[in-house]
């Protein structure tokens, strides 16, 4: 496979970077009066319009074939769930709860390793 097909570490990196970025605009959105699914909505557009973007950029074109149209919908709505779960979550459930969690959780991790 030639270079110009590959998909580079870089450009992964970065489109990761720009979607993790949406995140604490997404947790704001969701606390402002609207309901989170507004949030959840605006940060899967935000990241299927970048990784379209990308994949043109890289590709060409975007691939239409049933296959490829079958994971694009899978993959989606899985995303969109699993984040729908996670914002809802954060919205309803208080800081310094969040907090602990994330502690425990860390706590958890580290004794894992040890």
């Amino acid at each position: 496979m030639d270079n110009k097909k590959l998909l580079t570490i870089g450009s992964a990196y970065a489109l990761v970077v720009l979607i993790w970025s949406t995140t604490p605009l997404t947790i704001k959105w969701s606390g402002q009066g609207v309901n989170f699914l507004f949030g959840v909505t605006a940060r899967m557009t935000i990241g299927t319009l970048l990784a379209a973007l990308l994949t043109i950029w890289q590709y060409g074109a975007l691939s239409y074939d049933k296959k490829a149209l079958q994971v694009y919908l899978s993959v989606g709505l899985a995303i969109f769930f699993s984040e729908s779960v996670i914002i809802s979550s954060h919205c309803a459930i208080h800081p310094a709860m969040r907090g602990m969690a994330n502690i425990t959780g860390n706590m958890s991790v580290g004794m894992l390793n040890a």
